[in-house]
């Protein structure tokens, strides 16, 4: 599956999916790349999820600083886990380590929930 922006998927721009780049495992909005936009959900038993990237195999990360990108999966880490909260808005991306949310205006990072208000915190 593919994350899309729903702020920038609205019209804005069609470089809105959330795409890894493989040599530094940074994130960025790009246009759909048949290997480095496409995610896979891991269910936990807590309800949440680890998205992997189909081209890498890569896990979405963050840490308290904001910062969000791609690393080695490691089996437990929940700065990995991340809960898929369904809005009136589309998806919210929550880290469960840090209580911060999946954002991207422009770059990709993790921030506080703002809440259906914030289009650029929702995901489709």
């Amino acid at each position: 599956m593919t994350w899309q922006d729903a702020a920038y998927n609205h019209g804005w721009s069609s470089s809105s999916f959330l795409t890894e780049n493989p040599y530094n495992n940074s994130l960025h909005l790009g246009e759909v790349d048949v290997h480095y936009s496409y995610w896979t959900d891991t269910a936990h038993s807590d309800g949440g999820y680890t998205e992997v990237n189909e081209g890498s195999g890569n896990c979405l990360d963050s840490n308290y600083s904001g910062q969000a990108y791609t690393h080695n999966c490691l089996s437990g880490d929940m700065y990995q886990r991340w809960y898929e909260i369904s809005t009136n808005s589309g998806w919210c991306l929550w880290d469960l380590q840090t209580g911060k949310v999946l954002d991207a205006n422009p770059t990709v990072y993790t921030n506080t929930n703002y809440g259906d208000g914030d289009s650029y915190q929702r995901w489709e």
